[in-house]
């Protein structure tokens, strides 16, 4: 699969890391801190960096809003981030080097390590900052387009999951420049994630709605193009910067359903921005992956390595990657002319359930012929909790309980100047 464009994401707090505590006691080796409180400390934490997902009609089990709401849950949210576990977030690297990268920061912690020690002291009310308002709005706001499927979808009450592939009934009748795409979840309880794909003209005959047992689009000649999970901010590109949908295309939303005890309906949104003005860099990636994979049962460490040359001096914005149930972790190296040798990217304990796209905060700039190392490591034993089988050979294929290898680099071509005067995502001197 080849990936477009790509979205920043920031993921919510999971519920099996939160355990109700019913009290807090202080360290008895006397470490308390009555000068840190709730109002004061706490709240403006978890404001930033907890109650996006944690709100009040949000998308976590729970919300953090309030000295009610957290009170009980200060042990286990302390033993949560001591682990870091919470919030959410699998690449390795220094904060600052990714956009929306969502960990709390070593003071932070130890605030919130300080005030559990303190037997959670609330503080004065005058110190708590205004609550943020959450609205069921469009983050990047109102789409140029906002697309839907043609009907509600039921999520019939299942203990397994289900992947439900939409086509959409939008044609793009020409080559149409776009500056982001967002997707709005209709029923946040139940859609874990979507992936969207184009498909290309060949297939604009197809009738909107679901298609059925589409569990690997690509089969349809679809390409992947951008992704939603809980708590992710919709990428729009900087000014002079666009993705191209060609002419003829339409778009298409795969929707990961969770499993559900009761029935529920869904009808989930897509936003595209048009862009506007002049674009100078389209954006592009570099896919490295392979549909050639023979995992041996009982296989702890098996690792794939792929490499793709970049073929210009290139700006790379990006990263990331996808992997199944025995995913263990992925490395994007960098081989420069020079030899020298850079991990660029690295998510050391892959999870399967956030398959996340990581922005680059500061673009690395890298030559023509630099070599982009793509290293896949799965663990095919009884020791990975979620391993369907350790007793299989497990080979690429499109369901869950098989495997994949997909690395994607993101990139602008360092040379490029488009130069293309761009109205309502149409060029008006295309060369």
């Amino acid at each position: 699969m080849k990936r477009l464009i790509f979205v920043a994401i920031l993921c919510p707090l999971a519920v099996a890391a939160f355990l109700p505590a019913a009290s807090v006691q202080g360290d008895d080796r006397g470490r308390t801190s009555k000068n840190v409180t709730f109002c004061k400390d706490v709240a403006p934490i978890l404001q930033q960096h907890c109650t996006r997902c944690h709100h009040d009609g949000g998308i976590a089990p729970m919300p953090l809003e309030t000295y009610k709401d957290v009170r009980p849950w200060a042990a286990a949210i302390r033993e949560a981030i001591l682990e870091h576990k919470m919030p959410p977030f699998h690449a390795s690297g220094p904060q600052g080097y990714f956009i929306g990268d969502p960990r709390l920061s070593p003071e932070e912690v130890a605030t919130i390590s300080k005030w559990v020690d303190a037997n959670g002291p609330m503080g004065r009310a005058s110190d708590m900052p205004a609550p943020r308002v959450w609205k069921d709005d469009w983050t990047a706001g109102k789409p140029n387009i906002e697309l839907s499927m043609p009907s509600p979808f039921l999520v019939k009450p299942e203990r397994k999951d289900d992947y439900a592939f939409f086509v959409l009934s939008h044609v793009f009748a020409e080559d149409t420049w776009i500056r982001g795409v967002e997707v709005k979840p209709g029923n946040v309880q139940a859609v874990h994630h979507v992936n969207v794909y184009m498909l290309p003209a060949s297939e604009a005959n197809l009738p909107a709605g679901r298609v059925d047992d589409v569990f690997d689009p690509v089969k349809l000649g679809a390409t992947f193009y951008v992704a939603w999970e809980p708590g992710c901010s919709p990428l729009i590109y900087p000014a002079g910067v666009a993705a191209l949908i060609p002419k003829g295309s339409r778009l298409a939303m795969q929707v990961h359903y969770a499993p559900t005890a009761v029935p529920l309906t869904d009808q989930t949104l897509l936003g595209v921005h048009l862009a506007d003005g002049v674009i100078e860099k389209q954006a592009r990636t570099l896919y490295g992956g392979t549909k050639t994979l023979d995992i041996p049962p009982g296989a702890a460490d098996h690792q794939v390595v792929e490499q793709r040359k970049v073929p210009e001096d290139a700006i790379i914005t990006g990263f990331t990657c996808h992997l199944h149930l025995r995913g263990k972790s992925f490395q994007l190296r960098l081989h420069y002319p020079d030899n020298r040798v850079e991990t660029a990217f690295e998510v050391p304990r892959f999870d399967p359930n956030w398959q996340e796209v990581y922005q680059l905060a500061r673009p690395i700039k890298v030559p023509k012929g630099t070599v982009a190392e793509y290293v896949a490591t799965w663990d095919n034993t009884s020791k990975n909790r979620l391993n369907p089988d350790p007793n299989k050979l497990v080979h690429w294929g499109d369901r869950v309980e098989d495997e994949m290898m997909d690395g994607y680099l993101y990139y602008l071509s360092e040379g490029e100047k488009l130069e293309l005067q761009v109205k309502g995502g149409i060029a008006s001197n295309k060369k």
